[in-house]
């Protein structure tokens, strides 16, 4: 269970945010509830771009190799999708 929730945390809070906000819509609205929907759908994807990984500089060893013995600092972050 812990281990889903890692993975798959962003799409958790996702719903939970969507399902929320059509509550308060639906209950609080008035004439924008397609407008507030459409916010809060906006505002999500623009999260998901934002916090999204990019792409990696270290693609082999000798790259990795290459970037520890340029005397500049390195942040070494491995990435695994499990």
């Amino acid at each position: 269970m812990r281990e889903t929730l890692n993975q798959h945390s962003y799409a958790f809070v996702v719903v939970s945010v969507l399902v929320v906000s059509l509550v308060m819509l639906r209950r609080f609205g008035g004439g924008l509830r397609l407008l507030g929907l459409i916010s809060v759908i906006a505002a999500l994807a623009v999260g998901w771009l934002v916090l999204r990984p990019g792409s990696g500089d270290v693609r082999a060893p000798e790259d990795l190799d290459r970037a520890l013995a340029d005397g500049r600092p390195v942040m070494l972050e491995l990435y695994s999708n499990y």
